[in-house]
């Protein structure tokens, strides 16, 4: 997780907690500042990069074989974690799981729906070079040998939603199979003027 909200990161923290139940997991924090507080599987580096650079740098120090992407104002939901890693195991590792997610209060109901997460429905993704049925991947499940396949993300991307989408692409010209899921993984705080 690239992380700079500091207040946050005791409730993301119990919220893969939850939604991991007796799995094996970890959480590693990437920014500038320190946690305050120390709990089993928490990591941190500190690093005064960009969010997709942060990223980069908690994937190459972890150590799952799976991994799921967030941010420090989003929460995941209970057992989601836990229920679709017993899903992805039972594919090819070249196979993601594409997990929903809710912006604070706007629209919520917009993006749990499946459209949301085809990029041709997205006017500022839309290019010639994308085949219409492409989706996007902004968290879920992915097998570490799949994102290490593909180079992982491209830091030249300052934010995590363009390198996510680079990533996205990437992993479908890269021949990956995406399952859209029905489930919400995170609920996030962000939204205009929050």
């Amino acid at each position: 997780v690239p992380a700079i909200r500091v207040t946050e990161w005791k409730k993301l923290y119990n919220s893969i907690a939850e939604s991991c139940g007796d799995i094996e997991w970890e959480l590693i924090l990437v920014g500038p500042y320190a946690p305050t507080f120390e709990k089993p599987n928490l990591g941190w580096i500190q690093d005064w990069g960009c969010p997709s650079r942060c990223c980069q740098i908690g994937v190459l120090q972890s150590k799952g074989d799976y991994l799921s992407f967030g941010w420090d104002d989003g929460w995941f939901t209970h057992n989601v974690l836990n229920k679709n890693l017993q899903e992805i195991k039972t594919y090819d590792y070249k196979t993601i799981i594409i997990g929903k997610f809710v912006e604070g209060t706007i629209a919520p109901n917009y993006m749990k729906g499946d459209f949301y997460y085809y990029v041709q429905n997205h006017d500022d993704a839309r290019s010639p070079y994308f085949k219409k049925d492409f989706k996007i991947f902004m968290t879920g499940l992915i097998s570490r040998k799949l994102l290490m396949e593909v180079g992982g993300f491209d830091c030249r991307f300052e934010t995590m939603g363009m390198s996510l989408l680079d990533l996205s692409m990437r992993l479908q010209f890269h021949g990956c199979y995406m399952i859209l899921g029905n489930d919400v993984f995170i609920t996030c705080t962000w939204s205009p003027g929050n």
